[in-house]
C-alpha cells in the first residue's frame, strides 16, 4: 500500500472499486443493499470511516490514513504486539458491511492468505474487532503506484518492459493458484525499492474471484448475474459484457492496457469519455472500440515532442502487435496466459522474432462490419427482399407491373476474402474505420471515366473541349491514370451516373470520411458549427508519417524528375526528392497506405463532398498532387492540409484536380 497521498497527478486515476449496475435493483433490494449505510446515517455516522488516527484494531494502532475505496479505508497502522512493524491496515466502512461486501471482504482474504510472492504485497493477518468490523493486514509497500512512479523517475522502455514482466509473473503466480485478480490498474500496481532496485508489487486483490476450489455459493456472493465488478477502461470485453465464466485472459486484457499505458503515458482508451458515461455508452465503447496502435497514439500525444520524454518518438511495431494481441476483444486471440504474454515481452528484449503479428485482413473487416452491424444487417434486409422479389418475378404473369421499389433494391454486396469489394468496372473498394463507406483504393482512373464519357459525355462541358476529357494532354496515354481536368460537378456527376449503373450509392467522400482515410480523423473534433475551413489542422502528420523530407516512394510530387523534363522554365520543385515521373503516374505506382489506399498524398488533388465554408461559396480539395506550384511543400504535403477553392473558379481546368469515389453502405443515401 502506498506509503503518503497520491501525487497531483495522478489525480485522474480512479482510486475506488467501481461497481457498474446493469440492471436496477427494486426499491425492496435497495433498500436491504443498503441497509447499513442508511443505519449509519441515521445515527449520524454516515460519509468517512468512524476510525481515526490512534484508534486500535487488535493489535494494531492506526497511525495514517493512505487512502478510501468504495469499500473500505486503508492505514497506515503500527504492531506492537509480539513483533513490532509497519503494516498496512484495510478496513470496511462503517454502512457498508451488507452481505455481498462481506462476502467479498472475507473473499480478499482467504485469496490473499495463500499468496506467497516477491511482487505481490504479502497478508500478513486478518481479524474483527469487537464490534463485528472486519479488517486485514498487509504489507506495507512504500512507492508508488506505477504510472506516477515512471512520471516521475522517467526509465527508459527497456526498465519499464522488466518491470511489467514482474508485475506478470505475480498475476500468473496467483492464477496457478486458481486466483484471478479482476481488477488490475496501475493503482493497484505498486513500485518499491529493494536493494536500489525498482520492484513491481501487484496488491489489492479485493476482488478477486477463486477460479476452481471454492463453494459456488461464494463466487455467487462475487459473480451476481447483471452485475459488474472493476474499473472500466482496464475491464476486458468479457467482463464488462458479463455472464461469462472469467478466466485468466480477463487479467491478460488488464496487463495488456497497463502495458499501453507504460509504453504512451496514456491509456488505451479516453477515461473522461468513460467518466461521464452510463452503463450502456461504456459498453458499447468497451465492445466496439479499438484501441489505437501504441506507436500512432506516441506521434499523437503532445509528450514526445518534449526533450523531457523519456522513450522513443518511434516504437518498434513488434510492442504494438504484443500490446494489441493482450487488447484483442476475442479473448480466443489474447496471450492465453500472463506467462505467455511476459516471454513475448522478453524475445522483444532479447531482440528474438515475437509471436505477435498484425491481425490479418479478414479479421480486421469482421470487427469493422460488427461496429456497423446496424446498417449491414438493413442492407442485407434489403438484399434478401430482393431475391424474395426476383424469385417471385420467376412466376409473374406478362402482364403485371413490376412494384418500383422492388427494382431499386441493391443486390448483396460480394466481399472478397480480404474484406474488399469490386464492382463491375473493376473498382476496388476497402472500409475505412470510423465511417459507413469503403473508399475506392485508387484514385478514379482514365478508363473509369471513358466509360461514363461513352454514355453521358456532354461536349459542351467546360472540361470538355481539352483533348480528351478529363486527361491531362501532356501525359502520357494510359488507361490507369487518375483522371484529372475535373470540377466539382464533372467529379459529382460520374458518381450518380455509377450508382445507376451499379444500383448502389456511390458518392464523393466527405471531408471528415477523407482525413479518417488518411489516419487522422480522430483528432478532429466536428461540431455543428465546424467547417473543413476552421476545422482543427495537424501540423505533424503526413500521409508516410511524421517524418521530414518524404522517404523515398512516398508518392508522386513536383521533384527533380519532373524538374528535369521541363528545364527551360521549372519553376518550384521538391529538392532532393525523385519520384520517378515528370508528370502524373498511373495509380497505384507507389506503396499503399495501413489501409490498402493509394496516393493519399500526391498524384492529383482530389475533390470531397463539402462546401469549405458555412456561406457555401469555396469547396475543397484535399491530398497534394505532382504540380502543385507551392513554395511551402512542407505544408502543403500534410495530411490535414486542404485546398480552397472559390467555388467560381472551381470549373477551371486544372491539370491536378481529380477525385475518388466512396460506396456508402448507409441504404439509401442518395448520391451527391
Amino acid at each position: 500500500m502506498p506509503h503518503s497521498a497520491p501525487p497531483p497527478d495522478s489525480a485522474d486515476e480512479p482510486t475506488e472499486d467501481l461497481t457498474l449496475q446493469a440492471a436496477g435493483l427494486t426499491p425492496h433490494a435497495l433498500l436491504r443493499a443498503n441497509a447499513g449505510r442508511i443505519f449509519a446515517e441515521m445515527l449520524g455516522a454516515g460519509g468517512p470511516g468512524v476510525e481515526k488516527e490512534g484508534d486500535t484494531l487488535g493489535p494494531y494502532r492506526l497511525c495514517e490514513l493512505l487512502g478510501e475505496g468504495g469499500f473500505g479505508s486503508v492505514w497506515r497502522a503500527e504492531q506492537r504486539e509480539v513483533v513490532r512493524r509497519e503494516v498496512a491496515l484495510k478496513v470496511i466502512k462503517p454502512g457498508m458491511d451488507t452481505a455481498q461486501v462481506l462476502g467479498r471482504f472475507n473473499q480478499e482474504r482467504q485469496a490473499l492468505a495463500g499468496l506467497d510472492h516477491p511482487h505481490i504485497a504479502v497478508l500478513l493477518d486478518a481479524g474483527v474487532d469487537t464490534g463485528g468490523q472486519p479488517w486485514f493486514a498487509m504489507e506495507l509497500v512504500r512507492g508508488e503506484n506505477i504510472t506516477s512512479w515512471c512520471a516521475h523517475h522517467r526509465p527508459a522502455l527497456d526498465e519499464r518492459l522488466r518491470l511489467f514482466m514482474q508485475v506478470c509473473e505475480a498475476v500468473e503466480y496467483a492464477h496457478v493458484r486458481g486466483i484471478l485478480h479482476r481488477d488490475l490498474k496501475p493503482a493497484n500496481v505498486m513500485v518499491t525499492h529493494i536493494d536500489g532496485r525498482p520492484t513491481a508489487k501487484v496488491i489489492d486483490f479485493g476482488i478477486a474471484k477463486v477460479m476452481h476450489g471454492a463453494a459456488p455459493a461464494d463466487l455467487t456472493l462475487l459473480t451476481r448475474e447483471n452485475q459488474i465488478v472493476g474499473t472500466p477502461v482496464y475491464m476486458s470485453p468479457e467482463q464488462i459484457e458479463g455472464g461469462q465464466e472469467l478466466d485468466a485472459r480477463s487479467d491478460v486484457y488488464a496487463l495488456g492496457a497497463l502495458l499501453y499505458e507504460l509504453l504512451t503515458g496514456l491509456p488505451p482508451f479516453d477515461l473522461d469519455r468513460l467518466a461521464s458515461a452510463d452503463f450502456s455508452a461504456v459498453r458499447r465503447m468497451m465492445l466496439d472500440t479499438e484501441p489505437e496502435r501504441p506507436s500512432l497514439r506516441l506521434r499523437h500525444h503532445e509528450a514526445p515532442h518534449s526533450p523531457a520524454w523519456p522513450l522513443p518518438v518511434r516504437l518498434a511495431p513488434d510492442l504494438d502487435w504484443i500490446t494489441l494481441r493482450a487488447l484483442e476483444k476475442d479473448r480466443e486471440r489474447r496471450y492465453p496466459s500472463a506467462a505467455d504474454l511476459a516471454a513475448d515481452v522478453s524475445r522483444y528484449l532479447e531482440g528474438k522474432p515475437v509471436l505477435a503479428s498484425p491481425p490479418e485482413v479478414a479479421y480486421r473487416v469482421g470487427r469493422w462490419l460488427r461496429r456497423r452491424r446496424r446498417s449491414i444487417f438493413a442492407a442485407c434486409a434489403g438484399a434478401a427482399a430482393t431475391t424474395v422479389v426476383i424469385a417471385a418475378l420467376l412466376n409473374w404473369p406478362d402482364n403485371a407491373q413490376i412494384p418500383a421499389s422492388a427494382a431499386s433494391a441493391p443486390p448483396l454486396l460480394q466481399l472478397a476474402a480480404d474484406g474488399s469489394f469490386t464492382n463491375s468496372l473493376d473498382m476496388k473498394f476497402v472500409p475505412v474505420p470510423d465511417t459507413d463507406v469503403m473508399f475506392c483504393i485508387h484514385e478514379t482512373r482514365y478508363r473509369d471515366f471513358i466509360a461514363y464519357l461513352g454514355k453521358d459525355f456532354d461536349p459542351g462541358r467546360s472540361w470538355g473541349p481539352v483533348n480528351t476529357p478529363g486527361v491531362d494532354p501532356r501525359a502520357p496515354t494510359s488507361q490507369n491514370l487518375p483522371v484529372a481536368r475535373i470540377n466539382w460537378e464533372g467529379a459529382r456527376d460520374f458518381c450518380k451516373w455509377l450508382s445507376r449503373r451499379e444500383g448502389r450509392t456511390y458518392r464523393l467522400p466527405t471531408d471528415r470520411e477523407w482525413s479518417c482515410a488518411v489516419g487522422i480523423g480522430k483528432e478532429e473534433k466536428w461540431t455543428s458549427a465546424t467547417t473543413p475551413e476552421n476545422v482543427f489542422k495537424n501540423t505533424t502528420e503526413y500521409p508516410w508519417g511524421p517524418v521530414w523530407p518524404p522517404p523515398l516512394g512516398a508518392g508522386n510530387y513536383r521533384d527533380l524528375t519532373c524538374k528535369d523534363s521541363i528545364a527551360e522554365n521549372p519553376g518550384i520543385c521538391l529538392e532532393g526528392y525523385r519520384d520517378g515521373f515528370a508528370m502524373v503516374a498511373p495509380v497505384m505506382s507507389f506503396a499503399p497506405d495501413k489501409l490498402g489506399l493509394y496516393d493519399m498524398g500526391g498524384n492529383v488533388m482530389e475533390w470531397v463532398a463539402d462546401w469549405a465554408n458555412r456561406a457555401k461559396t469555396k469547396r475543397v480539395l484535399r491530398g497534394s498532387s505532382w504540380d502543385y506550384p507551392s513554395s511551402h511543400y512542407k505544408e502543403q504535403l500534410l495530411s490535414s492540409t486542404r485546398t480552397i477553392v472559390d467555388y467560381a473558379r472551381s470549373d477551371t481546368q486544372h491539370p491536378c484536380h481529380g477525385f475518388r469515389v466512396v460506396l456508402d453502405l448507409k441504404p439509401g443515401t442518395p448520391a451527391l
